[in-house]
């Protein structure tokens, strides 16, 4: 990573350098890119956050009856915060590297999940991604 850092900031794009994971999530970046590895931790630990506090949510607002009918009244802000977190909402992500669109999806989508990774896909093929990406790169000259 240290060889890769100056060639990176020579390049006419707005780098921002290395975040943390808060940025990642709060939205102060676009793109991160990380080795396979690394960003399967990230995702995997950040799966499990979202399930362990779902859970414990879950259990504190069905404590006692007047929290129940408490969360009865937010169960579509609820719902909403569960779709956006959702894996399957999304279906997948592209990966890169390779000569054409291929999504990576989670290894146990649901049938939603993979209809939504097949949109997500149509949408790559749709977009030109791989030939828009390849153009960019080819123009950087690098």
């Amino acid at each position: 990573m240290a060889e890769a850092i100056p060639l990176i900031r020579a390049l006419p794009i707005h780098y921002v350098g290395n975040v943390e994971g808060k940025d990642v999530t709060a939205g102060a970046v676009d793109v991160v890119v990380v080795d396979g590895f690394a960003g399967n931790i990230f995702l995997k630990g950040g799966e499990g956050v979202v399930s362990t506090i779902t859970e414990m949510l879950r259990q504190e607002m069905t404590r006692n009856p007047l929290r129940a009918a408490l969360a009865l009244g937010l169960r579509p802000a609820f719902r909403a915060l569960r779709r956006r977190l959702s894996y399957e909402e999304y279906g997948g992500v592209p990966l890169l590297g390779v000569n054409g669109v291929c999504i990576v999806a989670h290894g146990r989508s649901t049938p939603y999940a993979i209809q939504n990774a097949i949109r997500a896909g149509a949408q790559c093929v749709e977009l030109r991604l791989i030939e828009r990406i390849r153009d960019r790169l080819a123009s950087l000259n690098v």
